[in-house]
């Protein structure tokens, strides 16, 4: 983490990212072709954590304090609070037409509301969650973030192991927060790394040496 880099850095654009539950890509948006696109944040967040439906509260309490803990092990970021909200159940509008799934564009947009100022909003479910990606109308994915909304949401449906859950609700919060895209080095132990189709959070604990000297 350095703090001087904010005088290198520029906030120039904008960009959507998605993380897929067999793979791990980026759906732009506004095009961020590198890092020198990155958007230094304000470093105080107050993070809310929404899990729906029968998510359980005591996992998502934990869930909470891990990312807290984390991300300011990470990053320059500092969360002031942390919440953890009572289960909503997601509604009928949110399936996709086949009704077998959610669509996770859907979950951001009812949580769209509460993601203001230092706000961010990091929804869990579940329930399988996917969105249009790659070709397909309806890819199944881990988690989506809306980058510089501070908004996003994660489900372990996909995740070979429910304790990495974490790492991927790490990974949608500084996408969501710190408007940073994938690892830029493509380094396989950083926690930004795209997954190529096989993302692999086993061997992921932390960020590498590029991304955290500007995170």
């Amino acid at each position: 983490m350095k703090t001087s880099h904010n005088l290198l850095l520029l906030c120039t654009m904008m960009l959507t990212m998605a993380c897929s539950g067999n793979n791990s890509q980026t759906e732009k948006s506004q095009p961020m072709d590198d890092a020198t696109d990155f958007c230094c944040v304000d470093p105080v967040c107050v993070l809310m954590v929404q899990p729906y439906d029968d998510f359980p509260q005591s996992e998502a309490k934990q869930l909470a304090n891990k990312v807290k803990t984390e991300i300011e092990r990470m990053t320059e970021v500092m969360v002031t609070e942390v919440h953890v909200l009572p289960n909503k159940p997601l509604p009928q509008s949110a399936r996709n037409d086949a009704n077998t799934r959610y669509r996770a564009e859907k979950i951001l947009k009812l949580q769209a509301p509460q993601c203001k100022g230092h706000t961010l909003v990091l929804g869990v479910t579940n329930s399988d969650i996917s969105t249009s990606s790659r070709g397909h109308d309806d890819w199944g994915i881990q988690g989506l973030a809306y980058s510089g909304q501070n908004n996003c949401v994660v489900s372990p449906y996909r995740l070979a192991r429910r304790d990495q859950l974490w790492k991927l609700a790490c990974h949608e919060f500084i996408h969501a927060y710190c408007n940073w895209p994938h690892c830029p080095k493509d380094n396989p132990n950083c926690i930004m790394q795209d997954g190529h189709g096989k993302p692999n959070f086993a061997i992921k604990h932390g960020l590498c040496d590029y991304c955290g000297g500007i995170l």
